[in-house]
């Protein structure tokens, strides 16, 4: 039982990375209306730029979270500027196939400069470890669970009780009914990527020092883990996509612990097309169909 509960806590940690990481790709679905590719990768290119500044300029968690804060807010908006806004208004798989495109350019640019080869990251957080029942978990990965109920609950009130939330909500119900009520939609959909591109950086940032280390293809198995779930949850559901992103880093964890990780993908892909057979559009959300 207390190799289960471990299992299952390690388990709901990855979790909370993979939830992270769908809430900001649903979120611009539901508002922007594409399936951003490239999403996945900002957690990789906020790790790699906050190991370059940490180490060039010494410093410690603030240092570091603020390079990847900046670097997604930066690549967010640079992502929107010269591609998305030209494409928005295309087919689904066509802003897909776009932004894959520069998920591709990323992962390629960093290897490049970098190498192929994994780099040791700080610990900018200590690995210590604090006993919670029969359970341990260490500071770095309760950074990572607080980061995520922060997000969702910040996202949650923002959405809900500012301005600005509200022109999104309108403008993810029908962006031309929002256009003529003087939302500047395109403002919105720039802030809406950028959010979400930020938070996946500080995403990278945790998640690297959690492991100790940071390549720079990471972004490929996070985002099959994204489209998991935010098929699962469905297309623009936000909460949906916390909560499977949970329950399938826990059932991950407990698969590992009992199976072996070469099943560990199984888990989530087995998921995926029972909901899949049974609900096509996903249990919370709309259809994210190519059309």
């Amino acid at each position: 039982m207390r190799i289960a509960l471990q299992a299952l806590t390690d388990g709901l940690v990855i979790g909370s990375v993979y939830g992270l990481v769908a809430v900001g790709f649903n979120l611009i679905y539901g508002v922007v209306g594409i399936l951003n590719t490239a999403h996945a990768n900002f957690i990789m290119l906020g790790a790699f730029v906050s190991l370059v500044v940490v180490t060039a300029f010494g410093g410690g968690l603030v240092f570091g979270l603020a390079a990847g804060l900046v670097t997604g807010i930066v690549a967010g908006a640079l992502l929107y500027i010269t591609v998305i806004r030209w494409i928005e208004h295309r087919q689904v798989l066509a802003v897909f196939i776009a932004t894959l495109g520069v998920a591709i350019f990323l992962e390629h640019a960093v290897a490049r400069l970098a190498g192929t080869r994994p780099r040791v990251y700080p610990k900018l957080i200590p690995n210590t470890f604090r006993q919670v029942g029969p359970v341990q978990i260490s500071d770095a990965q309760l950074a990572i669970v607080i980061l995520m109920v922060l997000f969702i609950l910040a996202l949650s009130w923002w959405i809900r009780s500012t301005r600005t939330g509200r022109e999104i909500r309108a403008l993810a119900e029908d962006s031309v009914v929002a256009a003529t009520l003087g939302i500047h939609v395109a403002r919105l959909r720039l802030l809406t990527v950028v959010v979400a591109s930020a938070v996946a950086a500080l995403t990278g940032v945790l998640l690297s020092n959690l492991f100790g280390s940071i390549g720079p293809f990471i972004g490929q198995s996070v985002a099959l883990k994204m489209f998991i779930v935010a098929l699962v949850a469905g297309g623009g559901s936000l909460g949906g996509s916390a909560i499977i992103g949970l329950a399938l880093g826990g059932a991950e964890g407990l698969v590992v612990a009992y199976l072996g990780s070469s099943w560990q993908d199984i888990a989530g892909l087995v998921g995926l097309v029972g909901v899949l057979l049974v609900k096509p559009d996903g249990l919370m959300g709309r259809s994210m169909r190519a059309g």
